[in-house]
């Protein structure tokens, strides 16, 4: 896999990566290096061409790029693309200080899926009202699939009323819609029963074949429990608001 190197010892090449500003290094780049406020992603290489962005790369590395706003991935966390998608500009070297003060974040909000973990188990289930509140918990949606389509009613809980506005609802619909776009897992009960096997480690402990993610955006939290058994409720998307957290 290479050595990994810490950020602020390297010299970048400043690029585009479709339309977002990036810094690019053909090296590997040390996770614990990255400036705060900053996002590092590698490309894999095929054929010597770039073919697929993603936050980490195992074979076949092209390089790195650090940017100051988050790239939107798919639910996989694997993104295709191509040499047009990777445009080298003129100028020179450049240097991670300077490329900050350059290239401010814009406050661009993206979607992530993460591998819920096992002290987050309750979050993918239903609690009391107190404990609700206390987590930040709006609802939650519950559906199952019929001939690929996915039924969904609204379960609302204790903080419904006060944090289930127009915001909310338009992240909760963006965020199920890009869960329903390729390999993800509310495209259909065949693709969640896949993409539930590719990630086994989500399986959510002495629960039987249930799994567990986790999905953040600006400003919620979204915990998604998969159950792709014939017969079974297939979905449960726990929503919590970060704002309730802070009081």
């Amino acid at each position: 896999m290479g050595n990994y190197v810490r950020a602020q010892d390297l010299s970048y090449e400043e690029v585009l990566f479709q339309d977002t500003p990036a810094l690019f290094t053909s090296l590997r780049v040390k996770s614990a290096s990255i400036p705060m406020g900053m996002y590092r992603y590698e490309i894999r290489e095929e054929g010597g061409e770039p073919c697929q962005l993603s936050r980490g790369i195992l074979v076949d590395h092209y390089g790195t790029l650090l940017t100051a706003d988050p790239i939107q991935l798919p639910a996989d966390g694997y993104l295709s693309c191509a040499s047009a998608d990777l445009v080298f500009l003129s100028d020179g070297v450049a240097a991670l200080e300077d490329f900050q003060r350059k290239h401010p974040p814009t406050g661009r909000d993206v979607m992530e899926l993460f591998i819920a973990k096992p002290e987050e188990k309750p979050l993918l289930f239903s609690q009391n009202c107190e404990q609700d509140a206390a987590d930040g918990c709006i609802g939650h949606m519950r559906g199952d699939f019929e001939r690929d389509i996915l039924h969904h009613t609204w379960w609302p809980h204790c903080l419904d009323s006060r944090y289930n506005d127009a915001n909310f609802k338009a992240d909760l619909a963006r965020v199920v819609d890009w869960l329903r776009i390729g390999f993800a897992p509310l495209k259909n009960l065949k693709t969640m029963a896949a993409f539930c096997a590719y990630y086994d480690q989500a399986a959510i402990p002495n629960e039987d074949r249930a799994y567990g993610f986790r999905i953040e955006t600006g400003r919620y939290r979204y915990m998604l429990r998969c159950t792709p058994v014939k017969g079974a409720y297939h979905v449960y998307l726990y929503c919590y608001s970060k704002e309730a957290l802070m009081g």
